[in-house]
């Protein structure tokens, strides 16, 4: 067991070393795109992130 934990505890930290974290990172990026909207969308007409209008339709009182 005390290898197991030797092993596994080695192998995460190779991989933080190196970066490779399995798509982690372009994970949270993808859901802060998601919940705050694209910002690299050049597009004048491009909507608003679901979560924006959301909020903005909680602060007008159209959703309780």
């Amino acid at each position: 067991m005390k290898w197991f934990i030797i092993v596994f505890v080695s192998v995460i930290g190779y991989m933080i070393a190196t970066g490779n974290m399995g798509g982690a990172k372009d994970a949270t990026q993808n859901y802060a795109n998601v919940m705050y909207g694209d910002h690299k969308s050049s597009s004048s007409n491009a909507k608003p992130a679901p979560m924006h209008e959301y909020i903005k339709n909680k602060e007008k009182g159209s959703i309780k």
